[in-house]
C-alpha cells in the first residue's frame, strides 16, 4: 500500500496530537483529546464526502498546528525575554527537544497547508 506525502504528513500530525491529546486526558485535561478526537472525526467523514471538503478540513488542520507552533515560539520568547518566570513545569516545555518538535510541526503545517494539488488517496468519487 502507497501512501501519498499528504497522507504521511497529516498521519504524523495527528499522531503527535493524539499522543499530547491522551497525556493532557491521563493528568485530567480531556478537552486537547477531544479537539483531535474532532479533526480526526472531520477528516475522516469530509474523505468520505468530496475531495473539496477533505482538502479544507486538511488547510483548517494545517492552520491550527501552524499557529500551535507559533505559539510555542511566542510563549519561548517570552520566557527568555523575561527571566523572573520561574515555572520550572513550564519552562521544562521549552527544551531544546520540545523546540525541534515546534519546528518540525510547523513545517508539516506549512506543507499540508501548500499542497493544493494533490488528491487525496481513496477517495475517486467526483463530489
Amino acid at each position: 500500500m502507497k501512501f501519498s506525502k499528504l497522507s504521511i504528513l497529516t498521519g504524523i500530525s495527528i499522531i503527535f496530537f493524539l499522543v499530547k491529546g491522551i497525556q493532557y486526558a491521563i493528568i485530567g485535561s480531556y478537552v486537547p483529546l477531544l479537539i483531535v478526537l474532532i479533526v480526526l472525526g472531520s477528516l475522516y467523514l469530509s474523505f468520505l464526502k468530496s475531495k473539496k471538503a477533505h482538502r479544507a478540513i486538511l488547510r483548517i488542520w494545517a492552520v491550527l498546528i501552524i499557529i500551535w507552533a507559533i505559539a510555542r515560539f511566542i510563549v519561548w520568547m517570552m520566557f527568555e525575554v523575561d527571566q523572573n518566570l520561574s515555572e520550572t513545569h513550564i519552562r521544562e516545555q521549552f527544551g531544546i527537544f520540545q523546540h525541534i518538535i515546534s519546528i518540525v510541526i510547523l513545517i508539516i503545517g506549512i506543507m499540508i497547508f501548500k499542497n493544493k494539488t494533490e488528491k487525496p488517496a481513496g477517495n475517486n468519487g467526483n463530489k
